[in-house]
């Protein structure tokens, strides 16, 4: 077992305590010693706590070996601190495969308890992590994702998109959330991000989504009467929405590119919801624009806090920025350090691999 490198999630980029956080990793950030002994797929990692023995769930969306890239989940078992940096090691075991997505580490237990839907882009079908059909309506393709190593869901025609049927849960905290851009500057009409809805209900639902092409809204709909929230403006390019419902649908607060823009307290109960949409609405009577790309779905029983999502924002869109990396050569001895914005430090680095991207 090779220990490749070791990332210090930053505590100047972490303002409250978070329990049990996915943290993401980019894996084109990662240098000679990692891409040198790792696999094509990933099949060989396998992560830890600083102690190098306590290991931690974790989830290869993708690893390509032939480019440098890929995107690593890992659930951080205890509190990522705001007073100290939070280190996590990354090691690839020769002779290891792909562990089974049920096991112990496996990918399953990055989302377990509390993540139902997680539907990362590269695949449209397969990535409902409670075992619920993903499906298909209307025409939908993948695509390059906002993040290096991702996959992004690409939907060119109206009232098209993917629907997941997760049943019913009562009066609980519900957080959707999805990275989109418009692919068209200034188009007009809706195009829905992600929500949820009664299927057997029109216009029972509420949803994350870009409006007329230049805002960002949510809406939310009881009895036929829609209820839209304007957020804030929205350019072309990538951005990650947030929507958190409290347990009885009273408050309702969406968060762009981490940062809180629009809430209301207006009741809306969704106690009796049981379908997720991505790309378009959930409800009876689907709707939603063309000319859209989504990517990291993840709807979670349970309210992200804002210094969550706060971080998170950080660790997706700006990675070198949220954590550092140190390579770990197989003797042990440091080979390079990548610091902030991507500086190098030591023999042989390669510049190009190392940018993180503005949000």
């Amino acid at each position: 077992m090779t220990h490749v490198a070791t990332i210090a999630i930053q505590s100047s980029q972490v303002t409250a305590d978070l329990d049990n956080y996915r943290l993401d990793v980019d894996l084109s950030n990662l240098g000679a010693p990692f891409w040198d002994s790792v696999d094509n797929g990933g099949g060989k990692i396998r992560c830890y706590k600083n102690d190098g023995t306590t290991e931690l769930p974790r989830e290869v969306a993708s690893c390509l070996t032939a480019s440098d890239t890929g995107q690593l989940h890992i659930r951080f078992l205890g509190d990522v601190l705001a007073a100290s940096n939070t280190l996590v090691q990354i090691h690839v075991v020769d002779g290891a495969s792909e562990p089974a997505a049920t096991a112990t580490f496996g990918r399953d237990a990055v989302w377990s308890d509390d993540y139902y839907v997680i539907v990362h882009g590269n695949d449209l079908t397969t990535e409902s992590r409670s075992g619920k059909t993903i499906s298909q309506v209307g025409t939908v393709s993948t695509t390059t994702g906002p993040r290096s190593g991702t996959g992004a869901i690409s939907i060119d025609a109206n009232n098209s998109g993917l629907r997941v049927d997760v049943g019913t849960f009562g009066d609980v905290n519900r957080t959707l959330q999805a990275w989109g851009r418009q692919t068209v500057a200034g188009a007009g009409g809706t195009r829905v991000l992600v929500g949820i809805a009664d299927p057997n209900v029109d216009n029972d639902q509420i949803n994350i989504r870009f409006s007329g092409g230049n805002e960002s809204q949510f809406n939310f709909a009881a009895g036929g009467s829609f209820t839209n929230i304007d957020g804030s403006s929205v350019s072309t390019g990538w951005h990650m929405m947030h929507l958190v419902i409290d347990s009885d649908g009273a408050a309702k607060t969406m968060y762009a590119n981490g940062a809180s823009v629009a809430s209301t307290i207006v009741g809306w109960n969704p106690a009796g919801v049981d379908r997720l949409g991505i790309g378009i609405s959930a409800d009876s009577t689907p709707f939603g624009g063309d000319d859209i790309e989504i990517s990291g779905v993840r709807f979670r029983l349970g309210e992200l806090s804002a210094a969550w999502i706060a971080a998170e924002y950080i660790n997706q869109s700006a990675p070198t920025t949220f954590y550092n990396v140190t390579d770990i050569a197989a003797s042990g001895d440091i080979i390079h350090s990548i610091a902030g914005a991507g500086g190098i430090a030591g023999p042989g680095g390669n510049a190009g691999r190392f940018g993180g991207i503005a949000g």
